[in-house]
Protein backbone atom coordinates (compact mmCIF):
# COMPACT_ATOMS: atom_id res chain seq x y z
CA UNK A 1 0.00 0.00 0.00
CA UNK A 2 1.27 3.39 -0.90
CA UNK A 3 1.78 5.80 2.05
CA UNK A 4 0.43 9.29 1.76
CA UNK A 5 3.65 11.79 1.61
CA UNK A 6 2.36 14.99 3.76
CA UNK A 7 4.47 18.34 3.06
CA UNK A 8 5.51 20.22 6.11
CA UNK A 9 4.60 23.55 6.43
CA UNK A 10 6.73 25.60 5.21
CA UNK A 11 5.71 29.61 6.83
CA UNK A 12 3.89 28.19 9.77
CA UNK A 13 3.67 31.00 11.88
CA UNK A 14 4.25 33.65 9.40
CA UNK A 15 1.37 33.74 6.89
CA UNK A 16 -0.79 31.78 9.80
CA UNK A 17 -1.35 31.02 13.03
CA UNK A 18 1.24 27.95 14.09
CA UNK A 19 -0.96 26.35 16.31
CA UNK A 20 -3.90 24.40 15.19
CA UNK A 21 -6.59 26.34 18.16
CA UNK A 22 -5.16 29.76 17.39
CA UNK A 23 -5.59 28.80 13.45
CA UNK A 24 -8.98 27.87 13.65
CA UNK A 25 -10.01 31.18 16.36
CA UNK A 26 -7.83 33.46 13.67
CA UNK A 27 -10.49 31.89 10.95
CA UNK A 28 -13.36 31.64 13.09
CA UNK A 29 -13.38 35.69 13.58
CA UNK A 30 -13.18 35.99 9.85
CA UNK A 31 -16.41 34.02 9.17
CA UNK A 32 -19.81 35.64 9.31
CA UNK A 33 -22.26 33.11 10.62
CA UNK A 34 -25.01 35.23 10.20
CA UNK A 35 -24.62 35.81 6.22
CA UNK A 36 -27.64 35.08 3.71
CA UNK A 37 -26.19 32.06 1.65
CA UNK A 38 -26.88 31.41 -1.67
CA UNK A 39 -26.43 28.27 -3.96
CA UNK A 40 -23.16 28.98 -6.49
CA UNK A 41 -21.92 26.64 -9.27
CA UNK A 42 -18.48 27.77 -8.34
CA UNK A 43 -16.23 30.74 -6.45
CA UNK A 44 -13.20 32.21 -7.42
CA UNK A 45 -11.16 32.72 -3.72
CA UNK A 46 -7.65 34.77 -3.01
CA UNK A 47 -4.94 32.99 -1.68
CA UNK A 48 -2.22 34.66 -0.16
CA UNK A 49 -2.34 34.42 3.24
CA UNK A 50 -4.88 35.17 6.11
CA UNK A 51 -3.91 38.28 7.32
CA UNK A 52 -3.63 39.70 3.49
CA UNK A 53 -6.97 38.00 1.75
CA UNK A 54 -8.81 36.01 4.65
CA UNK A 55 -11.41 38.33 5.10
CA UNK A 56 -12.75 38.48 1.56
CA UNK A 57 -12.26 34.36 1.62
CA UNK A 58 -13.82 33.94 4.56
CA UNK A 59 -16.58 36.15 3.69
CA UNK A 60 -17.07 34.37 0.14
CA UNK A 61 -17.03 30.85 1.99
CA UNK A 62 -19.60 32.16 4.55
CA UNK A 63 -21.97 32.96 1.96
CA UNK A 64 -21.88 29.51 0.11
CA UNK A 65 -24.50 26.70 0.58
CA UNK A 66 -22.26 23.86 0.73
CA UNK A 67 -23.32 20.11 -0.05
CA UNK A 68 -21.35 17.43 1.88
CA UNK A 69 -21.16 14.13 -0.11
Amino acid sequence: MNRLKLRKPAVSGQFYNSSAAGLKNQIDGLVDKQADKVNAVACLLPHAGYMYSGLVAAQTVSRLKLKIR
